[in-house]
């Protein structure tokens, strides 16, 4: 007679009750009977499901589709979900207790669902509760008759499971149902996305303290939901979650084995199973990127090369550097904000990239002290601080860094190569060549004044050696540099070159500008290791027109000088006020006003007689 199947009940089940409908006592007897092999029904073979389907009046398909169906490669089928043979328990399995205290109340007999028998489905989808596990008191050969030797429990009390809890349950159960799509987790095996979904639940959960033998099948649940809702989100979203943790925990100290136990667990222990390698394969290039490995580890079963990111500490004593040089090599290339000790717990923790830590050690290496510097160009310790002072010597770090100084490889040859290209090696010497120091000790300059010349290309040296790279290598002719540096330009005058042309002494020169009569500028003048005064012709030229010195005015005798003077005084003309000593100037204006009233005769003379030697003076 036909019975009514329960809701994803197996075929074996289901013909089990119908057997003990229709007279029989197990499932065995009514196998025997109508030639159905048993084996094969519980492994659910299309020809013997459809055989059981028609003796109970069931539907073939629904019967088909909610038994395991073994594959030829030992996995099954259920649903439209191929699963590996151990994500399922093929004898007892699992069941929910209201569905068959239900079943009871209305007459039936207990029935096993097919999902039931997934390990990963802990709770029923109808009624949120949390399966029980059985072990039914019998042989495997008779468990798939689960009626016969299922017994409800009424006194046990089933455990609800909070429907946000669910997440992966439902995921799981949705694969079975309709099938994989194009999400991340879909690219998974069902029983890889459910074993690692609960181990990753389980650390977020629960902490990297608690492992999944000590939780207990609520809690278990729970994680997998936890899990799951990371999960499927993608990889980037699981390895940024995986660094914050990392992130977190960086003041204790932990690595990697402390921090991810679950999931390397959950890995390791499955590291002959194929569909794990893709997983395995994104934890491992995470570790190796975010953690130290010392080399030759195992990480997930494989042994890594060289670790691809390290602490300050290791590279410094990978690479055979002092750490206080590593250090400030970082900070300079950005990698480093602030300078840390070797004994910080903030040492330990931060990594940097491997290559990174490389390049540093390959410049650290070119690194030399003052001292070492000094050996190499053959100059003293002035020199060089006035060489860094004057930036011709560039320092590698910078110079407030309060630490000690150095310079690059690179300066030290850049500073040579720069002067051996203005410099003719191979010279036959003079007593007139000296060293670049000596030259700038007798010529009032300084050192680093002689080399910006002469990397500027105005100031040729000499050498006898055929390469030249110390200071004292380079020489100068001490008669070529006091004339280049004693030239004035030709629009520029000196004090004493303008007092000539003017017809008064230097002094008042300098009086004209301190009274800025007359522009003029003081410029270090190194040959007399003094500042001069420079004066431009055309300012003076202009100083010249519009003014006149009393002693033009006056002839060679001095009555006529004091006579000439008395004159203009008595006209009311007042001269330049200027420091004492200085010759008295008068406007040409005020002269040339008076020059031409009763007695001033002589002056206008002498005023046309001044402007042709100031013309003559002047034009030439």
């Amino acid at each position: 007679m036909p019975i009514q199947v329960g809701t994803a009940e197996t075929a074996a089940s289901a013909l089990g009750r119908g057997a003990r409908a229709n007279g029989y006592a197990h499932l065995q007897d009514i196998c025997s009977d109508q030639g159905i092999s048993l084996r094969e029904l519980a492994n659910g073979q299309p020809h013997e499901v459809k055989h059981a389907a028609v003796l109970i009046g069931a539907d073939a398909d629904v019967l088909l589709f909610n038994t395991p169906r073994l594959q030829d490669d030992g996995r099954f089928e259920l649903g439209r979900e191929n699963i590996k043979f151990t994500a399922l328990t093929r004898t007892g399995g699992q069941v929910c207790l209201v569905c068959m205290l239900e079943a009871r109340a209305q007459g039936q007999e207990a029935w096993q669902c097919g999902r039931w028998q997934v390990r990963h489905i802990r709770t029923c989808a109808q009624h949120g509760v949390l399966l029980e596990a059985i072990s039914l008191n019998t042989t495997s050969k008779n468990a798939q008759d689960f009626g016969a030797y299922f017994a409800p429990r009424a006194h046990i009390q089933a455990q609800k499971v909070e429907s946000q809890d669910q997440e992966l349950e439902l995921y799981l159960d949705g694969r079975i149902e309709h099938g994989t799509g194009e999400s991340w987790p879909d690219s998974f095996e069902f029983h890889v996305v459910a074993v690692f979904c609960e181990a990753l639940g389980a650390l977020l959960a629960y902490g990297p303290k608690r492992n999944m033998k000590s939780l207990s099948p609520i809690e278990i649940v729970k994680a997998g939901s936890v899990g799951f809702k990371l999960f499927q989100k993608g990889p980037d979203a699981l390895l940024s979650r995986l660094k914050s943790i990392q992130t977190a925990s960086m003041d204790d100290g932990a690595d990697y084995g402390k921090l991810y136990p679950q999931i390397l667990t959950c890995l390791r222990e499955r590291r002959k199973d194929p569909c794990f390698d893709g997983l395995r394969t994104l934890v491992r290039e995470f570790i190796l990127d975010n953690f130290h490995v010392p080399p030759n580890s195992s990480i997930l079963g494989e042994v890594n090369g060289r670790s691809r990111v390290m602490t300050v500490a290791i590279g410094a004593r990978e690479g055979g550097v002092a750490n206080s040089l590593l250090n400030r090599q970082l900070k300079l290339m950005g990698f480093l904000r602030d300078k840390v000790s070797d004994n910080t717990i903030s040492d330990r923790g931060l990594l940097i990239s491997t290559a990174v830590i490389d390049e540093a050690v390959s410049v650290v290496k070119k690194l030399s002290t003052i001292a070492v510097t000094r050996a190499a160009l053959g100059a003293d310790k002035y020199t060089i601080e006035r060489l860094c002072a004057e930036g011709v010597l560039k320092l590698h770090f910078p110079a407030d860094d309060g630490c000690m100084p150095f310079f690059h490889e690179r300066e030290i040859l850049r500073l040579s190569a720069d002067l051996r290209a203005a410099t003719t090696c191979n010279v036959v010497l003079t007593d007139d060549h000296v060293s670049l120091q000596e030259a700038a000790r007798r010529s009032h300059c300084t050192l680093t004044s002689l080399i910006g010349r002469a990397v500027a290309g105005t100031l040729k040296l000499a050498s006898p050696c055929a390469v030249p790279f110390r200071l004292p290598d380079f020489l100068v002719s001490l008669s070529e540099l006091r004339v280049q540096i004693g030239a004035v330009p030709p629009e520029v005058l000196t004090a004493a070159e303008a007092a000539r042309l003017l017809g008064v002494i230097p002094g008042t020169i300098h009086a004209l500008v301190a009274a800025e009569y007359l522009p003029g500028t003081f410029s270090d003048y190194r040959l007399a290791n003094r500042a001069c005064l420079f004066i431009l012709h055309a300012d003076l030229e202009h100083f010249a027109n519009a003014h006149i010195v009393l002693r033009a005015l006056s002839g060679t005798r001095k009555a006529t000088f004091e006579a000439t003077q008395e004159y203009i005084a008595e006209c009311g003309v007042e001269a330049l006020v200027l420091a004492h000593e200085s010759r008295k100037i008068f406007r040409r204006s005020d002269i040339e006003r008076i020059a031409y009233d009763p007695g001033g005769e002589r002056l206008a003379r002498l005023l046309m007689v001044d402007e042709a030697r100031l013309e003559h003076l002047f034009q030439k």
